[in-house]
């Protein structure tokens, strides 16, 4: 009697085999039937993803056409040309968001919207600590820029270099020297 329990066993695990193979067809059926409901809706959906693109399109050039024609920044630029790009690029970058946030709103993909966010944070904060220096050098150009202790054509002395202002970029402030070199 003891031998015939393992095979009683090896039958009772074969037989849901057997009932699967003959449950195939109606597997691929039901996997066929959920990728045609699938496609009908990507079909349905694709007038809305191309107003979301068109959406997205329009901010870009919006956000070109209001950053180019801001009689504010006339004002600023004869004073501090550097920060006329700066807030040029601000305002661009803002219409094209929301441009962005409204065509992802229109697509019902608001949880996308809270992960993008939240993610885009992350990388914030691992980017921000990976280029410490280079942020702070920017941040530094800002504020040289706005307090504007010399401008260029100004001679300066810094250290043991002194030279001609040449330019303030957001990175550094370039110096030529007597010599004709750039610092």
């Amino acid at each position: 009697m003891a031998p015939r329990a393992p095979l009683l066993a090896l039958a009772a695990l074969s037989m849901p085999a057997m009932v699967h193979a003959a449950q195939l067809p109606a597997h691929f059926e039901k996997a066929f039937g959920e990728l045609e409901a699938k496609l009908v809706k990507l079909v349905v959906s694709a007038p809305l993803l191309v107003l979301a693109i068109l959406i997205v399109l329009c901010s870009l050039w919006l956000g070109g056409v209001v950053s180019r024609r801001m009689h504010v920044l006339e004002r600023i630029s004869r004073s501090n040309p550097y920060m006329e790009g700066l807030l040029r690029n601000t305002v661009k970058t803002v219409i094209v968001l929301l441009g962005v946030l409204v065509a992802l709103n229109l697509l019902g993909a608001t949880s996308l919207i809270g992960a993008v966010l939240g993610s885009a944070g992350v990388v914030g904060l691992v980017l921000g600590f990976a280029f410490k220096d280079i942020a702070e050098n920017y941040v530094a150009g800002i504020l040289l820029s706005l307090r504007k202790p010399f401008s260029p054509g100004d001679s300066v002395r810094i250290d043991a270099h002194e030279g001609k202002v040449v330019a303030l970029t957001s990175r550094a402030t370039i110096l030529m020297t007597a010599d004709g070199n750039h610092l």
